[in-house]
């Protein structure tokens, strides 16, 4: 029997992945803020950095997986 979305017990927000999101879009803010000061190498690194990051989280928000389950908790 598969657990259907009523059957988790997976809170509707989670801290933890709500910090992570909070801080990948501060951290975007803060790139394109201050763009014009940094070196066009360090941009372009931070910013692949922090696009891939937010993939990531995307990815696994939009699956279930929460950002506090432990290793091989995987809904």
């Amino acid at each position: 029997m598969s657990a259907t979305i009523e059957d988790r017990a997976v809170p509707a927000i989670e801290l933890p992945t709500l910090l992570l999101v909070l801080g990948i879009h501060s951290g975007w803010l803060l790139l394109t803020w201050f763009h014009a000061t940094l070196p066009w190498w360090l941009f372009l690194a931070l910013a692949a950095w922090l696009s891939a990051w937010w993939g990531s989280a995307q990815h696994e928000i939009l699956h279930g997986v929460s950002v506090a389950m432990d290793e091989g908790q995987f809904v």
